[in-house]
């Protein structure tokens, strides 16, 4: 409840925040305007909240550490480690505006807030990506049109490039910001890493649905053996109803992160001075309140609290060291000559003695 009323809190300060006042308003050209608002509200063009961005460092910084200590304990390294990733830029990024309510002039915080704000959801992206390739080995392969370790080649392929274009476009951007040139080129290119993301976010989607709908349906492919999806570990996990609400909570942070990286791609489409930009409401909502619904509930519906210590790659399970199952006891047991006697060429059975020659 306190968490909830501090993010009510943050999104009212937000929402009574006002842009500076326009042109029009204020019988100016454009030119002119522009002066006034730098040397009023800095590089933001406008005052950034102290108490809401202070919300959301702090918010950040408990998830951040819940999410890392929930990696380390269940070990899932990659989905932990990316998310654990993304949530460390949140942090910086809010940081960065935080520390801009003193300076608004202050280029290195600016660069700091936008970049960090800017990438952050690739990382919690990159480990959503890899639990399609888990639900396939769950579920069984046979139902997937394609193998479980390309879901994931393709899809966090595709994140790394859209973090390299994004992160290109923000050097370039930055650079001339530092030299007080036009940022226009650099801005293209982050918006075309950006609109890669939210095309490469919608792919995954209708793979995603397109999976879970042939599970739902039986649709299967004769062809296909699955690997794992008979193991009795598996079996408890999938007929666990902790596995259908995870499987629902996958879905609804996507969608947060989804409608986030929408707004980014137009927030950043009308350049660093534009309307939405100047009006933090639309960052606290439509970015900070996005990412923070959407990293709660992955914390909340944790992939461990589904199957454990169980790492489930694609195309085999492995089980962490010290992590017993109904399978590690058994044990071959040594070849007993007596037991199993050789058969003698008359047919009958045990060692030969000299009274049987």
């Amino acid at each position: 409840m306190k968490i909830s009323a501090l993010i009510v809190v943050a999104c009212l300060i937000g929402l009574s925040l006002a842009a500076p006042p326009s042109a029009e308003e204020l019988g100016m050209t454009e030119d002119q305007w522009s002066t006034w608002v730098y040397d009023q509200y800095g590089v933001y063009g406008m005052r950034p909240s102290r108490a809401a961005n202070l919300v959301g460092m702090i918010l950040f910084i408990i998830l951040w550490a819940v999410q890392g200590v929930l990696a380390i304990y269940y070990r899932q390294w990659w989905f932990g480690g990316c998310v654990f990733c993304g949530i460390c830029l949140e942090f910086l990024g809010y940081l960065g505006r935080f520390l801009s309510t003193w300076d608004l002039q202050n280029l290195n915080e600016f660069i700091l807030q936008i970049v960090c704000l800017t990438l952050a959801p690739a990382f919690i992206m990159a480990g959503v990506y890899c639990l399609l390739a888990k639900f396939v080995v769950i579920y069984g392969e046979s139902y997937s049109r394609v193998a479980p370790l390309v879901y994931t080649i393709i899809f966090v392929c595709c994140d790394l490039i859209s973090i390299v274009i994004q992160a290109i476009g923000g050097g370039i951007s930055a650079t001339a910001l530092y030299d007080n040139k036009d940022t226009d080129d650099g801005t293209h290119i982050m918006v075309a890493g950006m609109a890669f993301q939210v095309f490469t976010m919608s792919v995954f989607f209708l793979m995603t649905t397109d999976f879970l709908w042939r599970v739902h349906k039986g649709i299967r492919n004769p062809n296909v053996m699955d690997s794992r999806a008979n193991d009795p570990e598996i079996v408890a996990i999938r007929e666990s109803p902790k596995m259908k609400y995870f499987v629902i909570a996958v879905y609804i942070a996507f969608g947060f992160v989804f409608t986030r990286s929408v707004y980014r791609v137009v927030e950043l489409a009308e350049g660093w001075y534009g309307n939405l930009l100047q009006h933090e409401a639309y960052l606290l909502v439509l970015d900070g309140l996005m990412m923070l619904i959407a990293i709660a509930i992955l914390t909340v519906f944790y992939p461990g609290f589904v199957w454990g210590r169980t790492h489930i790659n694609a195309g085999a399970v492995k089980h962490s060291k010290g992590e017993k199952n109904e399978f590690q006891d058994v044990q071959q047991e040594p070849y007993n000559e007596q037991a199993y006697p050789e058969q003698r060429d008359d047919g009958s059975y045990g060692k030969e003695t000299e009274s049987s020659v």
